[in-house]
């Protein structure tokens, strides 16, 4: 390709032995025919949008015309100013112009200017931005270098004529170099972009910026066309990205179909069974029936999901343990499968899977690569995405290393593709999209032109931050709009998040608007009762009685575990902690009241350690390159706890249990492997009929398949106790309403602290009040002792989503910010909220893991590419602490080798075994500094 291309053209990019490899015009047009591909547009046919979108990406790189920077890439001598080699300004410059000139909207003239302003790094405060960079170019300031560049554009033919030739191509040949250059130096251009910010035709002063009037919507155009732009640039410029590489494959419904065929031949499910479920006829006592009531939901599911193209979000609302995760798979492939047939799509569109937690993905992550799909989670239909693939961040300016001009061509195929959502289905986080909309840097954008028709499942999304409500909301709107996408929301407990808005929902279970099925589903669904304790009266006006210390409350769950007088057999109890030092707190009491009761404790994390260490080895001093199997771990764990399992694959207590009580605790402090590995110890536990006390944090709560006879949950918003009440007698294993779920006020977890726990996640006094208030009168008005399950979730529940709403704890700004297209802003807030900041370390818990980080750090030392790669691999040993748990930390190291305080080091730290004041201890509650401190109470 460079022996054909004239080495004194115009060029975009060279090789490393600065060879030209492409042309300037060439790229310009390369980037325009994908860009608009990539934004579902067709750059054949000359739409209003489809226009804009080849404008501003045909022009994005225009300004590497300038003399300066052909010089600089060819790295032949060049001794001006190096912001003249800079190229994104100028670019921007020439779209607007263009833009104005070709009659765009106000909307399109902004967004594509700043589009290509920041192109190489993330979108900024419009209004400020715009300001600043017309006021320095308008009285050429030391900041300026247009004008200088436009004189040296005129005095080379080569780069003049190129420029002319863009210029005309993008306009029809509406404009030209001569009026661009008249235009800039009258200031028409700069006047174009402030009338479009209604902003008078003069030097602009920097408190302008509160009287300008963005026009709607330009936020929306805006994400969508610098992240169009952004990846067709870099997949054009990496040379090894083909459009073939950008078309993901898809899944098909049919595995799902025949698995869920077989589970119910299986389990004697008859078709006449299914249709008595959907109609009502049938009372679901077991899971045979159980399975006939999830399957009769599907199937309304499957029959209503078409529907949605003609409605904007689809509410999918059932009972937790009713099989929301396959009926939401269903409805959203049977909707991807229309939209592609309606819309006359080349391909189907993404289905985006979005959870709440990472902790919580693996269990639905199973479902695609082992369970029923079969994927290959490296392939192009399946791709699992969250935090802990996030190693490498994009320059957030056009500056490249040293403040040298960014030459475009220094991303790896592999590390696009990956950050891009190429795939049918993605596995991720309500973070990785939430934020990926809300002022993204530029790695994080490049997986928004994936969304462009596509479905988004939000699991669970009462999880997601009251405060960020409205702005979810917005951002749907800009999903909805923008990419034509559709979302079903699937949850227990439908918040108001999507009912109170001008957004248009459709049930996906209820052909008209009664919510007949889903109260039927409620109602004969009959698992769980709910018992308000006395506790909660602390929180309430009356303040009538005090909060449970975590002394009295270990020796409440250890009774519950127990057989007594009410109960014969032991039972399995789950208690959910609000904070991580509350959940250790409550473990230990747990461990020193049990001989209180004639009974001795066994910590499952004692043995699941010893398991670990045992299978997890390092032989002839080499460093094991797989983690150990999570399955093969929680195998040897109950083998060491005295369990067994028989041919028919159920486990069963072999020893005599006698008086001993297994304990367990759980939270976001273990690392990912063992997580998975003490969940499944747990379910296992669980429904053997031994006394089991699993204490764990909110962790837990959302999409974990797990079931305990009674669980305890520290009062938290009603979503969330619902949630923990989904993890009792999920499968009718205790029987028609044989599980009970427990609201109680846990008392500080630190004797010299009088906050409680639960004050230190929702600080809120009038929220904590009010949930109490809610939980106190419907005890009040329950004609039994404990609140039915029907009741509490589909009445006491709405009144709480209805107070969030009228006492508005959304944070306004957020909305705010993008309507007025503050992106930078937007860009520093976090859905985890601010509380505090946290770094990753890898944990070593074994020899073998010692040997990994030793490995890893060395790998760095070698090429940093590798080094990143294998840290990818290791993500299961990821922890997330606060930045003051690190700054505790001082022997940790970084494992990269750079040094603590380096601005450009990984931010990763390293845990050998035994290293320094940081402990892992696995019967512990995970990870944690030996000297106590306040991060420790979050979770």
């Amino acid at each position: 390709m460079s022996a054909e291309i004239d080495p004194d053209a115009i060029v975009a990019r060279v090789d490393e032995n600065s060879i030209p490899t492409e042309t300037l015009t060439a790229h310009g047009q390369h980037v325009a025919t994908r860009a608009c591909w990539l934004a579902g547009l067709d750059d054949s046919v000359n739409t209003q949008e489809s226009v804009v979108f080849d404008t501003v990406a045909r022009l994005h790189d225009v300004g590497k015309a300038v003399p300066a920077f052909q010089a600089y890439i060819r790295g032949e001598p060049y001794a001006g100013q190096q912001k003249h080699t800079y190229h994104a300004r100028l670019g921007a410059f020439a779209v607007a112009h263009t833009l104005a000139q070709t009659g765009a909207a106000d909307k399109d003239i902004l967004a594509g200017w700043a589009a290509v302003l920041r192109h190489h790094g993330a979108l900024p405060d419009l209004v400020e931005e715009t300001i600043r960079v017309i006021r320095a170019e308008w009285r050429e300031q030391n900041n300026a270098w247009v004008t200088t560049q436009i004189e040296a554009i005129d005095e080379v033919d080569r780069s003049r004529s190129v420029f002319d030739s863009f210029l005309r191509d993008a306009s029809d040949g509406t404009t030209g170099w001569d009026a661009f250059r008249e235009a800039i130096a009258s200031e028409s251009v700069h006047k174009a972009l402030l009338s479009a910010l209604g902003l008078p035709a003069r030097c602009p002063r920097k408190e302008w910026a509160t009287e300008a009037e963005i026009p709607a919507q330009t936020y929306d155009r805006a994400l969508r066309l610098w992240s169009s732009l952004t990846l067709a640039d870099k997949t054009v410029a990496s040379g090894s990205v083909e459009r073939e590489h950008l078309t993901p494959e898809s899944l098909s419904l049919s595995p799902l179909e025949s698995y869920i065929d077989d589970a119910l031949s299986d389990s004697d499910v008859g078709e006449e069974q299914i249709q008595q479920a959907s109609s009502g006829i049938a009372q679901p006592d077991d899971e045979t029936s159980l399975n006939a009531l999830r399957e009769s939901a599907r199937r309304r599911v499957k029959d209503a999901a078409p529907e949605l193209l003609d409605h904007e979000v689809g509410l999918l609302t059932l009972p937790t343990g009713l099989g929301k995760t396959f009926s939401g798979l269903t409805g959203a492939f049977t909707l991807r499968d229309e939209v592609q047939f309606q819309r006359d799509l080349e391909t189907p569109p993404l289905v985006v899977y979005a959870l709440p937690y990472t902790s919580i993905i693996e269990q639905t992550r199973e479902v695609f690569e082992t369970e029923v799909f079969d994927t290959d989670p490296t392939g192009r239909a399946f791709t699992t995405h969250h935090y802990l693939t996030e190693t490498v961040t994009y320059t957030d300016d056009e500056r490249g290393d040293e403040g040298s001009a960014n030459k475009d061509q220094d991303e790896s195929r592999a590390k696009l593709l990956g950050e891009s959502w190429r795939s049918g289905v993605v596995l991720t986080t309500f973070v990785q999209l939430i934020e990926s909309l809300a002022g993204p840097s530029n790695a994080a954008g490049l997986k928004l032109p994936a969304l462009h028709d596509a479905v988004i499942i939000l699991d669970e999304p009462q999880a997601l931050p009251k405060p960020w409500w409205d702005a979810v909301r917005r951002l749907s709107r800009t999903l909805i709009d923008e990419f034509d996408a559709r979302i079903v929301s699937m949850t227990a407990t439908q918040p108001t998040l999507f009912t109170a808005s001008d957004i248009d929902t459709m049930s996906l279970l209820s052909s008209s608007e009664d919510d007949a099925f889903e109260r039927r589903a409620y109602d004969s669904v009959s698992r769980v009762q709910y018992r308000v304790d006395d506790s909660i009266a602390t929180l309430t006006d009356s303040n009538t009685d005090n909060p449970v210390s975590h002394t009295e409350a270990a020796g409440r769950l250890i009774e519950a575990a127990l057989p007594s007088e009410q109960m014969d057999d032991p039972a399995s109890v789950l208690s959910v902690c609000s904070t991580v030092a509350s959940s250790r707190t409550l473990t230990d009491r747990v461990t020193e009241q049990a001989p209180l009761f004639g009974v001795d404790t066994t910590h499952i994390g004692s043995e699941y350690e010893a398991a670990l260490s045992e299978l997890d080895t390092a032989g002839n001093n080499s460093t094991p390159e797989s983690p150990p199997d999570a399955e093969a771990v929680a195998h040897a764990t109950l083998s060491r706890l005295g369990f067994t399992e028989n041919k028919d694959g159920e486990w069963e207590c072999t020893d005599d249990w006698g008086d001993r009580l297994l304990v367990g605790t759980f939270n976001a402090r273990y690392r990912p492997l063992d997580r998975r590995a003490l969940i499944r110890i747990a379910d296992i536990i669980s429904t053997t009929g031994i006394p089991f006390v699993f204490v764990s944090t909110q962790a837990i709560e959302a999409g974990v398949d797990i079931s305990f006879t009674n669980v305890f949950r520290d009062i938290a918003p009603l979503d969330s106790v619902v949630q923990t009440a989904g993890r009792c007698n999920r499968s009718f294993e205790w029987g028609v309403d044989g599980g009970t779920a427990t609201v109680w006020c846990l008392d500080a977890a630190d004797g010299e602290d009088s906050t409680l726990p639960a004050e230190y996640i929702y600080p809120e006094s009038e929220h904590l009040n009010q949930i109490a208030t809610l939980l106190w009168d419907a005890a009040m008005e329950a004609d039994e002792e404990l609140i039915p399950a029907s009741t509490f979730e589909r009445d006491v529940v709405p009144a709480y989503f209805e107070f969030v709403e009228d006492r508005s704890f959304l944070n306004d700004d957020l909305k705010l910010w993008i309507d007025e297209c503050e992106a930078d802003q937007l860009g520093h807030e976090s859905l985890l909220g601010d509380e505090y900041e946290t770094v990753d370390v890898l944990i070593a818990a074994t020899d073998a893991d010692t040997a990994r980080i030793n490995q890893l750090r060395e790998l760095f030392a070698e090429y940093e590419g590798r080094g990143y790669e294998r840290l990818r691999e290791l993500s299961w040993m990821r922890v997330s602490v606060s930045v003051r748990t690190i700054e505790e930390l001082q022997m940790h190291s970084r494992v990269d080798g750079s040094g603590r305080q380096s601005s450009s080091g990984v931010d990763v730290f390293g845990h050998p075994v035994g290293h320094g004041n940081g402990s892992y201890d696995l019967a512990g509650g995970g990870f944690f500094v030996t000297k106590t401190d306040v991060v420790n109470r979050f979770t």
